[in-house]
């Protein structure tokens, strides 16, 4: 069975880390810096090679000295853009070799995620999303629902943050469990004016090729819902 976590020493202490809830890794002098998905930063002085081999297939070295979560990048253009809005610069010239392990690592994912039994219930999506609580930002987890063509027809919200409630004045208790069609009228209702959502899926699940790949009729996916 795939590890879950990992376990480093920060300051002195042992640190237990959820691989789901590493961004990034970057080397600064003899330090490496362990940037977490709630803006934490770890230092620990295991070295990059060996936090990349403890990952394996979970991560993208895209430089030298700096390791990329597969499941943080939504996209890998001029630079590496991240689920939470951040951008990584990398040497251009790698882009299409980064590209092509990135889609391949992301297959891997989807693989083994279609082998496990994702939450069933509003307590266990909110224990495995407990990190996301505290996010400044709006976070959600979604189930795409995709017809016989494989095309997303719509989205279920299965758990979402209070900063996700504050921004479409929507009580957690009546979006979660609801469709993203009913929370978008919701909305218009609440604000009398028309919903414009901008939604940023990780790429790992939402952006592939799944034409290409022998998808399920439903995915579990994370995202996060910013209002413009």
């Amino acid at each position: 069975m795939k590890q879950e976590s990992i376990t480093i020493i920060s300051k002195r202490m042992k640190k237990k880390i959820r691989i789901a809830d590493i961004l990034y890794i970057i080397k600064s002098e003899y330090l490496s810096l362990i940037h977490l998905i709630d803006g934490d930063i770890l230092q620990t002085i295991t070295p990059i090679y060996e936090l990349k081999e403890m990952l394996g297939d979970d991560c993208i070295e895209v430089k030298k000295g700096c390791i990329v979560s597969v499941s943080a990048i939504t996209n890998v253009k001029d630079k590496i853009y991240l689920c939470n809005g951040e951008a990584i610069d990398f040497t251009v010239r790698r882009r299409k070799a980064v590209r092509l392990e990135w889609r391949e690592k992301q297959k891997l994912m989807i693989d083994e995620i279609n082998g496990q039994n994702p939450p069933r219930t509003d307590e266990e999506y909110h224990k495995y999303y407990e990190i996301c609580d505290k996010f400044p930002f709006a976070f959600t987890d979604i189930e795409m629902v995709f017809n016989e063509k494989r095309h997303a027809v719509d989205w279920i919200f299965r758990y979402g943050n209070e900063a996700l409630a504050e921004l479409e004045g929507v009580p957690l208790k009546e979006m979660i469990g609801s469709t993203f069609q009913d929370c978008m009228r919701t909305c218009s209702t609440t604000r009398n004016r028309p919903v414009n959502w901008n939604l940023s899926v990780p790429d790992r699940l939402m952006q592939m090729e799944m034409r290409n790949l022998n998808l399920p009729t439903h995915l579990i996916t994370r995202s996060s819902l910013m209002w413009l």
